[in-house]
């Protein structure tokens, strides 16, 4: 009980210290905010960057098109008479709807974005206006009174000679001949056939018949298990980055103050006290409790809401355990390695290169996402998820995905505890040795021998 109550004072000693810097709390309530602010710039760079796609740049200019028909070969007034079929103007605002409903969000929101497409102008029908001339037509163009000028030569129907001017490439707005076309065409076509030829001629495959073959059931069966869903891939990403970042600052904080420590030779006051086992593992629960601080925070601020906001984040109970899980042991293992070797080193700048190798094998799974996506049983993933140094990234990305299956999970858990056993065993040694080393770095042959004689 002694021992255990000397490891809980030099953990709470570690926590109090960190928690108490103006850096942790401001990287810990600023880190939410600063991706709240980068998710907010960017749909906002997005949503008006579609509207003035749409919309284009400066006041609005009308839905006109002008035409010089010096021929009279197209009827105006028969154009400006039609009405567009209410399924052409809700075509893009359908797509738009099917799209938000993909990530599940809520009605208002695909609503709010469906009414504001909608308020583009965007399907509305476009009036069409007689222009004596050119020169005229030029002159409404650069005063925006309409968005484009159809000019058809005197000789239309020998030459099919046509002009259409709009005022700028940057500026133009889209627009539409299709009516102007199709009423060409048919007056051109009742001169040798009548209206039932015309009909099949313009769509003569109106009336076809459309039937279908259906796929064998096991195929689509198959095709479904191996596609993950964005709220999958989502899911699981976001599983990965959290941990990530807690598992890598906590034990960045970790090294830091082991050296610090060090070259104040605070850390031979501290071994006065106590031992160098107790002494590891109080720093190693310190940091711990404070990761779990700082994930608690951002869960509270950015993830639960999230969650709640996103329906399509289908988080269950024994989601969220698993990944504490994973996050403990994974922080326990690292956190040990990185004491360890860290200790045999007096700067800050010779430690990260020692811990480097470490830390390139803990995220080196964030490469091998891109074959789970598409095939969520790979045997890369498999093999990633029970080798100590990579499951923890792999297996939480597995589990948020809902591809981690209870007997894979169990069986990574315990073959990442028993690493951490063996790197308690192995690091605890270093650590004992290196805590009080001076001068330059024992090289691996040295360390070995060092180890084997203790």
């Amino acid at each position: 009980m002694a021992d255990f109550a000397k490891v809980a004072t030099v953990a709470k000693r570690e926590y109090l210290i960190q928690v108490r810097r103006w850096s942790f709390w401001l990287f810990t309530l600023g880190m939410p905010i600063f991706f709240l602010l980068i998710g907010v710039v960017m749909f906002a760079i997005a949503f008006f960057s579609m509207r003035s796609h749409m919309s284009g740049e400066g006041p609005e200019i009308p839905r006109v098109i002008g035409v010089v028909d010096p021929a009279t070969l197209i009827d105006l007034d028969t154009l400006n008479a039609q009405e567009i079929e209410e399924n052409s103007r809700d075509e893009l605002s359908g797509i738009t709807a099917l799209v938000l409903e993909e990530f599940e969000l809520p009605e208002t929101m695909v609503q709010g974005a469906t009414d504001a497409l909608a308020a583009s102008g965007l399907g509305d029908a476009f009036q069409y206006k007689p222009i004596a001339d050119l020169e005229t037509g030029k002159t409404a163009l650069r005063e925006k009174e309409m968005r484009a000028l159809l000019v058809l030569s005197p000789s239309f129907r020998e030459d099919f000679e046509a002009q259409l001017w709009r005022l700028d490439e940057e500026t133009a707005k889209p627009v539409s001949l299709h009516d102007v076309e199709q009423q060409l065409s048919r007056k051109f076509l009742l001169e040798h056939f009548g209206e039932d030829e015309i009909a099949h001629i313009l769509e003569p495959l109106d009336e076809v018949k459309r039937t279908y073959v259906q796929e064998p059931e096991p195929e689509e069966e198959e095709e479904d298990e191996r596609a993950l869903t964005i709220s999958q891939i989502s899911i699981g990403t976001t599983y990965m980055m959290a941990l990530m970042l807690l598992v890598l600052t906590s034990t960045d904080r970790l090294l830091r103050g082991l050296v610090e420590e060090k070259q104040n030779r605070v850390i031979e006051i501290l071994l006065s006290s106590v031992t160098a086992d107790q002494l590891m593992g109080g720093k190693v629960l310190g940091l711990g409790g404070l990761a779990f601080t700082q994930f608690g925070v951002w869960m509270l601020m950015g993830f639960i809401p999230g969650a709640l906001l996103l329906r399509s984040f289908d988080i269950g109970i024994l989601s969220m355990i698993g990944f504490s899980l994973y996050f403990v042991l994974g922080y326990l293992l690292i956190a040990t390695l990185i004491l360890g070797f860290g200790s045999l080193v007096n700067t800050y700048q010779e430690a990260s290169q020692w811990t480097l190798i470490i830390v390139l094998g803990f995220i080196c799974p964030m490469y091998a996402i891109p074959l789970l996506i598409n095939d969520p049983s790979a045997l890369t993933g498999r093999i990633l998820t029970f080798i100590p140094f990579t499951s923890p990234i792999m297996a939480v990305f597995r589990l948020g995905a809902d591809q981690l299956p209870l007997w894979e999970a169990a069986a990574s858990l315990i073959v990442l505890a028993l690493s951490i056993v063996v790197a308690l065993k192995v690091c605890g040694k270093i650590f004992r040795l290196g805590i009080l080393l001076t001068g330059k770095p024992p090289n691996p042959a040295r360390l070995f021998k060092l180890l084997r004689d203790a």
